[in-house]
């Protein structure tokens, strides 16, 4: 809370705080959730990365409360930071209701591309890679609760055929059907890889997903 002001700092001072959440993470304390929850948006308007994945690790789904009002604070005014935020948030759907509702936010934003809607929709599968892959969920009441969230939608975008088309391929994926395959939604080479119960790691949740905007 109080770090000690070094003259001429090296690269072990820089990520002194980084390697004090290590430690907490390593030993799963939860002792200083409720700092770290005050602390996930800085005076300069920046999110606390060491504080996010500390909450995320420690806590799991629920952390999403914390998140969530760090998303929603007007002084986090950065879009990326914004957006890895939304992400983070979004590997809990399927099992929290606040999730649930930054996935519907997501596909009702009137700012954001309709085929990173889609992509939002199909990583509910698991797939892609770098900063916008998610892992696999094999949780049944977590594969169970993000088909009934898609279902929720699906009537939403009746007329849509992309993201009908998305909606259903990946529910079809959730429950154990082939993986989603972009390039059968978006033609040509599709972008990121496909999502599906075969396809990436055994994680119970989904990691990070697209979009999230605001």
């Amino acid at each position: 809370m109080n770090p000690p002001a070094v003259d001429s700092p090296d690269r072990l001072d820089d990520l002194s705080k980084s390697y004090l959440y290590g430690v907490l993470e390593f030993f799963k304390d939860t002792s200083f959730a409720v700092n770290a929850q005050q602390m996930l948006v800085g005076a300069d308007g920046r999110l606390d990365q060491d504080a996010m994945d500390y909450l995320s690790t420690v806590l799991k789904d629920q952390a999403v409360s914390g998140l969530y009002s760090a998303y929603q604070n007007s002084s986090l005014t950065n879009q990326f930071d914004k957006m890895n935020l939304g992400r983070e948030i979004l590997n809990y759907t399927g099992q929290n209701e606040q999730a649930n509702t930054l996935f519907k936010d997501t596909l009702n934003n009137a700012d954001l591309p309709p085929q990173a809607k889609a992509f939002t929709i199909i990583q509910q599968a698991g797939g892609g890679f770098g900063p916008f892959a998610s892992q696999a969920p094999t949780d049944p009441q977590v594969i169970s609760g993000r088909i009934a969230l898609l279902n929720s939608v699906a009537a939403q975008y009746a007329n849509d055929e992309q993201m009908s088309q998305a909606i259903t391929a990946t529910i079809n994926a959730l429950q154990g059907g082939p993986p989603v395959d972009p390039r059968q939604l978006f033609g040509g080479r599709g972008g990121f890889g496909g999502g599906g119960r075969r396809n990436g790691g055994g994680g119970q949740n989904g990691g990070n997903n697209n979009a999230g905007g605001n």
